[in-house]
């Protein structure tokens, strides 16, 4: 790193609110935290506190104001600021999860969720009650916490302007970014002349509402979240990418900023970190997201890595790493630096048909084999570690690799399950791969088991438990709903923005006029690194494919580059387009099986956040279909 300086504002955020953490593992993290050079531990609740006002969490979803006053006692001694995140607007299923509470959702009445969901997430901003249940809920929070700063989210405003009173204000003269800017003003006039405390909250949704910018006080201070690979200059997250220098812009409008990197890639960290160096943030916040299905052990050395950083040593990764593991070898450091090149996002997919997505990509196999490679490495170490926590750490990461290992086999298996002719696996072998693969789940079902009664004493693993049981048992039902399907559409996906939240529906129309959706979701690349991407859907209707139907509607567009209707009789291939709706650029060109693609949806995201009616238009084309001939 050039330049490097220490920053003023030194944070790392711990996410309590997808997966509660026990208070020893709490005060054994700001423990960690403090050696690696932090000043300030953000804990990411929403609503996890129950409080007067908030009386509803059942036993075992909460903690109580005593529990984290005396970790921010603990903190304290330590030399470490703790700062809660209070959802006041977006991310408030903790809250509106509650019957008691449901009122308050901007999803109620005739109110339909833009992302068609049933969990209600956003508070109505328009509802004066919501107002009284923040400032109550926050003279609570304010109360345990000692800090300057509250934190209050306001990040991913999905349902916004959706409710009658909302629409009402934007039918005579308001904009959602108006309505959002006097919210967010609202709760900062509170926080400030109540509570006596600076506010917080993320930068995203100014990228679709920029004049709500010029409409807030100055003093809020903004956290610009980005979790690129590679940062030279932000990408807005939902303006199709737009490349802007956020940084000075913020400076220039009088803002105080803090930069805020994730735990998915190393090199996330670097290059935020190295671009924030040529501005003037008050610091920089390492954000820690969703551990339900995994653990924080993993992450720890990012977490060490970057506290280094950001208190001014002249500290490599691998500095860094020998610090925390006391191992010098080189072997080891580079498997370490590798692991946190391809961790990504990698999510742990829980639906057996997200595994049927065609032969590996050229990325896809990079990481399949870079996995297998890694965990042997790592395994070698495991009993070479220096402590418990050097050994937890290990431990979780070869978890991790694991599951990317099964991952990649259950690609092999479910297209195995889905193929036709010659390939096609009788019921016997059919039940022999399935139960094959449900042993290996189970196997890795053991282990998380095991790490959760070590790490997470005294926490309920039982939805955990249960999604992954569920996810066994509909692997097994494989060996016999896969042999009923009449065959698969493959679709060939061209989507260059992952923060894209386009749903598609795909109709085939058979040869006596009945249609079968095939299916309906929104489809990304799981590994975020390819725009090009194939998914497989079978289909149940034994009769000759004649068209397709394909729709797209919610927030942005989705490009298609090609399909295919493949049967043990015959394959169809689009021959021409028959209809096309709302908006829908170069249909032509899914009847080439080339790299160009057919859009649907709209170009500029911004518009739709504004908008929110935009996001119920469908935007379709229909193509007919013929029997492809061998050449």
């Amino acid at each position: 790193m050039e330049n490097m300086r220490a920053f003023q504002f030194r944070g790392v955020q711990l996410d309590l609110a997808r997966q509660m953490e026990t208070l020893d593992f709490i005060f054994g993290f700001i423990d960690f935290i403090e050696k690696s050079g932090y000043n300030t531990l953000v804990l990411y609740l929403e609503g996890r506190i129950k409080t007067k006002s908030f009386p509803y969490p059942v036993e075992g979803e909460y903690y109580t104001p005593e529990e984290m006053k005396d970790v921010v006692s603990y903190a304290s001694r330590k030399n470490i600021d703790v700062i809660p995140v209070v959802s006041v607007l977006s991310h408030a299923e903790l809250f509106l999860k509650h019957n008691e509470m449901k009122h308050l959702s901007e999803i109620r009445g005739d109110a339909k969720s833009t992302l068609e969901e049933t969990i209600n997430h956003v508070f109505c901003p328009s509802l004066p009650e919501t107002f009284d249940f923040i400032k109550n809920y926050l003279l609570e929070i304010a109360a345990i916490f000692t800090s300057k700063y509250l934190h209050a989210g306001c990040d991913e405003v999905w349902d916004f302007g959706c409710c009658s009173l909302c629409r009402d204000r934007v039918h005579n003269g308001e904009s959602t970014g108006d309505i959002f800017a006097k919210y967010i003003t609202g709760v900062y006039d509170f926080a400030k002349n109540e509570l006596k405390k600076e506010m917080i909250v993320w930068d995203d949704l100014f990228e679709s509402y920029p004049l709500a910018l010029e409409k807030i006080p100055c003093d809020i201070i903004l956290c610009c979240w980005n979790y690129d690979r590679c940062v030279d200059l932000p990408k807005a997250h939902f303006k199709s990418r737009l490349e802007e220098d956020l940084l000075a812009k913020y400076e220039k409008m009088g803002f105080r900023y803090i930069f805020a990197p994730s735990t998915y890639y190393v090199a996330n960290i670097e290059s935020f970190t190295d671009y924030a160096l040529k501005r003037k943030p008050l610091g920089g916040l390492l954000t820690v997201w969703e551990k339900s299905l995994n653990f924080m052990h993993e992450v720890m050395p990012l977490v060490h890595y970057s506290g280094g950083l950001w208190s001014g040593k002249d500290i490599s990764f691998n500095d860094a790493m020998k610090e925390i593991f006391g191992c010098e070898d080189k072997l080891f450091l580079h498997a370490l630096r590798s692991n946190y090149e391809i961790k990504g996002t990698h999510p742990i997919r829980l639906s057996p048909l997200s595994y049927l997505a065609g032969p590996l990509t050229e990325f896809e196999a990079v990481i399949k084999s870079s996995s297998e490679t890694l965990h042997d490495i790592f395994n070698l170490y495991l009993d070479k570690s220096r402590n418990d926590g050097a050994r937890n750490m290990i431990e979780d990461i070869l978890v991790s690799l694991e599951w990317k290992k099964i991952m990649f086999k259950l690609r092999a298996v479910v297209e195995e399950l889905y193929s036709f002719g010659e390939k096609c696996p009788d019921m016997a072998k059919r039940k022999k791969i399935t139960s094959e693969a449900a042993e290996m789940i189970d196997e890795f079902i053991k282990k998380k088991l095991d790490q959760w009664k070590r790490f997470r004493k005294g926490i309920s693993s039982a939805k955990t438990e249960k999604r992954f049981f569920e996810f066994k048992n509909k692997i097994l039902e494989l060996s016999e709903s896969s042999l009923k399907a009449a065959g698969v559409l493959r679709v060939k996906f061209f989507l260059p923005d992952m923060y894209n939240a386009q749903k598609c529906a795909f109709h085939i129309e058979f040869e006596d006029g009945s249609t079968e959706k095939v299916a309906e979701g929104i489809f990304k690349n799981y590994e975020l690194n390819d725009a090009y991407f194939i998914y497989k859907f079978p289909y149940y209707t034994n009769k000759r494919p004649m068209a397709i139907k394909i729709e797209s509607w919610l927030y942005g567009g989705m490009g298609i580059a090609y399909f295919e209707v493949v049967s043990p009789e015959a394959c169809y291939v689009p021959v021409c387009v028959r209809d096309v709706k709302g908006n829908v650029q170069s249909p032509q060109h899914i009847l080439n099986n080339d790299l160009r693609f057919c859009y649907l949806g709209e170009t500029d995201m911004s518009a739709l956040f504004q908008i929110p009616e935009l996001t119920k238009r469908k935007h379709g084309v229909t193509l007919v279909l013929g029997e492809r001939q061998e050449e």
